[in-house]
This record gives C-alpha cells, structure tokens and sequence, in this order.
C-alpha cells in the first residue's frame, strides 16, 4: 500500500528495510511470496462456522479437543491441530471451570506421639463422667453442615 501510495519501487522499499538494524532482513523473492501468499484458511468457512456453533452451543466452555471429538462424530475429516488453529483464529477461547478444592485441615499425626497421650483412659465407669465427642464436617451442595455427636463413656452411647 505504501509503495502504491509513495510510487516507490520495490528495491528501494527492501533496501530502506535492511538499512535499519531495528527491521528484519527481507530479500525480494521474499516480498513477493508474503504479498501473493493466499491465506490457507479462506477455504474453511463452513467449517470454521461449525465450530463456532458448536461452541456457542456448549456455552463456551468446549475446548479445541472437545469440538474436534463432536466434529469426528459428525463425520468431518479434519485434524485435532487444523481446530485448534482455527479457533485461535476465530478468537475462540473456553472458559475454565474447576471445581473448588476440597478443604481438609487434618494433616494427620505431625511429629512424635508423646507418651502419656496414649495411656488415656476412653471409658468411664459412671454414666456421665466422661463424654467425648468429635466436629465432622459436611459439604452439601453448597453449605456445610457440621455434626458433632457426644458418646459417653460408660455406656458408648451417643
């Protein structure tokens, strides 16, 4: 468009490109193969547009690998790469959705057992002298629930 726009020839544009050690190195042959190079991508546009609806149609959270197993369902001959690329080119991108990681704070048993933790005495011989309980804790949908049942010692009920 410049040299159209200037009237400048070819060999004069090339070599104010090469003169300046900011620009890449362009030779002339190499010109004419960017300026008569066909987009490779201009016969996929019934495919790029399937893809496009098959992505809208899963809410955007199809990715490259996803649509390419639903188009080798529906009989396309088509690579796994040739999607992926056409997808970048569309600007189609899937949205990430992980589920959240569950919580658990026990790590279970951090160093040496101290001796006299283990000569505890779980059993009483009168009802309500000893009771123990435990916090366990519940993910339903998205609420927690805690349950905290009390045993007593003697009897081991709850």
């Amino acid at each position: 468009e410049l040299r159209q726009e200037l009237r400048l020839s070819v060999k004069y544009i090339i070599d104010v490109i090469n003169a300046n050690p900011g620009l890449p190195h362009i030779s002339r042959s190499n010109y004419y193969y960017q300026t008569h190079k066909l987009d490779k991508d201009s016969g996929n546009q019934k495919l790029m547009d399937r893809i496009k609806e098959i992505f809208l149609e899963h809410r955007q959270r199809y990715g490259y690998r996803r649509i390419y197993g639903q188009l080798r369902r529906e009989d396309y001959e088509v690579n796994h790469k040739k999607v992926q690329r056409l997808m970048q080119k569309i600007g189609l991108f899937a949205i990430s959705i992980r589920k959240k990681r569950k919580y658990s704070s026990y790590y279970g048993v951090q160093g040496k057992i101290k001796p006299d933790l283990t000569k505890r005495k779980f059993y009483a011989i009168i009802p309500n002298r000893h009771w123990f309980t435990d916090v366990t804790e519940f993910h339903l949908k998205d609420q927690k629930l805690y349950l905290s049942p009390i045993i007593d010692g003697c009897t081991q009920e709850i």
